[in-house]
């Protein structure tokens, strides 16, 4: 038996690994109008507006880097975007769109991270809670409406993609422009798609991996206890558990934020 004085497991922060999922979620559709945007710049010889639109894109799509790594802080205090455009005519058009799409995303991303907030599964692993949660009824509690929020969120960020030929349609340029990049739309589309389902799957897993590190904690209580901030585990089985699914958690969710950082790199890539 290992001591309980040498095998502290230092609480894991659920809010600080969570903050790294909807990022991959919010620029896929952002990376698709990015890439019909070049597909415009090319006709059209606004240099000037062409400039003014791109500056602006970069810094939507600077804004949602910071997403993707996480660097909005635990309250997810990112500035809003204004899909209001800066350039004019079809550039114009072209910003706004994409402005259009990224406000949408980050208003999801905020209202996710909320309601996660809001039922507790930032504190979901925290010592002390855990230590007072007889039966750790409501750990499950918590692991149960946010996995009824996955769902939710989940259609709010397909029905953008699912909107976005509707988008296209409302812009106030000529009809041949919006075919072809109704017709590049197309072409891109299911890939997005399933890359924001790739998303949304990887999260229900980490929920998943969340509820059997509860149930590792629930089957086993009499053989640890909060320190503090700190769980400590008198067995080291239990303590190699429970860092293995840790790490199973860190690993999704690297996997969604390098979904993310792949779809930034197209926007950026597009603009240049």
């Amino acid at each position: 038996m290992t001591s309980l004085e040498t095998t502290p497991a230092s609480s894991p922060r659920p809010a600080q690994k969570r903050r790294r999922w909807w990022p991959a979620a919010l620029v896929a559709g952002l990376a698709v109008l990015a890439a019909i945007t070049v597909a415009g710049v090319r006709q059209a010889g606004e240099r000037a507006q062409e400039r003014v639109a791109s500056d602006e894109i970069r810094k939507v799509a600077t804004t949602l880097s910071l997403m993707v790594s996480g660097a909005e802080g635990e309250s997810g205090n990112l500035p809003a975007i204004d899909p209001t455009p800066k350039a004019t005519g079809f550039y114009g058009e072209m910003e706004r769109a994409i402005k259009t799409v990224a406000s949408e995303r980050l208003a999801q991303h905020k209202a996710y991270l909320q309601e996660l907030k809001d039922i507790g599964m930032p504190r979901l692993l925290d010592a002390h809670r855990l230590a007072q949660d007889a039966g750790l009824i409501e750990s499950r509690m918590i692991l149960e409406q946010a996995e009824r929020l996955v769902p939710k969120y989940r259609d709010q960020s397909l029905q953008v993609l699912k909107d976005m030929p509707a988008l296209i349609r409302s812009l106030a340029i000529r009809e041949p422009e919006k075919q072809k990049m109704l017709t590049n739309l197309d072409t891109s589309l299911a890939q997005r798609n399933e890359s924001l389902e790739q998303v949304w799957r990887l999260e229900g897993r980490i929920l998943r991996e969340f509820g059997l590190m509860i149930s590792l904690l629930d089957d086993n209580r009499q053989f640890w206890y909060a320190d503090h901030d700190e769980l400590m585990f008198q067995r080291d089985a239990d303590l190699k558990r429970f860092h293995q699914h840790q790490a199973a958690i860190g690993k999704m969710a690297t996997e969604q934020e390098q979904l993310g950082k792949r779809q930034l790199a197209n926007v950026f890539s597009a603009l240049r």
